[in-house]
């Protein structure tokens, strides 16, 4: 039996984007393969008259606003976009996503939207079983992701009551951190991401020690992880990638059944270690 496509992250920061510091020239354009819909991913994002930082900024767009996409420079940084009442001007293409409708499903009934990433975030409205919501960003630790609703509105739900073959890896970090000059951002961790799409694992370890060998377990929550997965080796800034086929049985020849596993990523000289629950959904 083999389970649907889903994603789950372990413990993942990243610094909160930001747009570079100098001017750009004017640039060439090339026109963009006919209309395409896209959403701003991050909050108050600058629509520029024109594509570069030193041209004035025509208004400040919210996070969740829809946009249509009509030029990209040629090279590919910035794209002019007109608004819903008719607007036109320039946003940083790193900012914006592709406008896919429905890209994930709503787990849990009365599933409260927020207003923010976490739980005292008051309550924007609650969402059904089974509706259809579009993933657009995620917070700095990926414990929660920014929606947009049919209707436009867009708010922050947990993690784990969201189905979706999205890689949250690949979303734009939605949550502000630290000031222009870098201070106040938050000091690297060790952290891992997980991401499964048709039985096809891939982990992310970032903030391991340079040129460790890893090993990565597979197990039970409560229990320690004992079925080998994956092996690899850090690069130069403890950083790392390991793939691997989910597995159908355990060591013991039982199949893989249960929905809540846990993964341990550990250097093989004891230097790191680190384990993260995911979730396994069943059809």
């Amino acid at each position: 039996m083999r389970k649907q496509n889903w994603i789950r992250n372990g413990t993942y920061l990243l610094l909160a984007l930001g747009l570079f510091f100098g001017s750009l020239i004017p640039l060439s354009l090339v026109a963009a393969k006919g209309e395409e819909l896209a959403v701003v991913a991050v909050p108050g994002l600058n629509l520029r008259a024109g594509p570069g930082l030193d041209y004035k900024v025509v208004t400040v767009l919210s996070q969740g606003q829809e946009l249509t996409l009509l030029e990209l420079s040629q090279d590919g940084r910035w794209y002019k976009v007109r608004l819903g009442h008719g607007s036109e001007g320039w946003v940083y293409s790193q900012y914006i996503l592709p406008l896919e409708e429905g890209n994930a499903q709503v787990l849990l009934d009365g599933l409260n939207l927020r207003a923010g990433p976490g739980f005292t975030y008051r309550a924007l409205k609650q969402l059904s079983k089974g509706q259809e919501v579009t993933v657009i960003g995620r917070s700095l630790q990926s414990d929660w992701l920014l929606l947009r609703l049919s209707s436009g509105i867009a708010g922050w739900v947990y993690y784990p009551y969201i189905l979706s073959g999205v890689d949250i890896a690949s979303l734009p970090v939605s949550e502000a951190s630290g000031g222009p000059d870098g201070s106040g951002r938050p000091e690297p961790r060790t952290t891992v991401v997980v991401a499964i799409q048709s039985d096809q694992a891939v982990v992310d370890v970032r903030g391991f020690p340079a040129s460790k060998e890893l090993v990565a377990h597979l197990g039970l929550p409560g229990k320690s992880p004992d079925l080998k997965v994956a092996n690899g080796v850090t690069r130069s800034d403890g950083s790392a990638r390991l793939s691997f086929q989910m597995p159908g049985e355990w060591s013991n020849g039982v199949p893989v059944t249960q929905d809540n596993l846990v993964l341990q990523v550990r250097a093989l000289d004891g230097s790191a270690s680190l384990k993260v629950d995911i979730v396994y959904l069943t059809n």
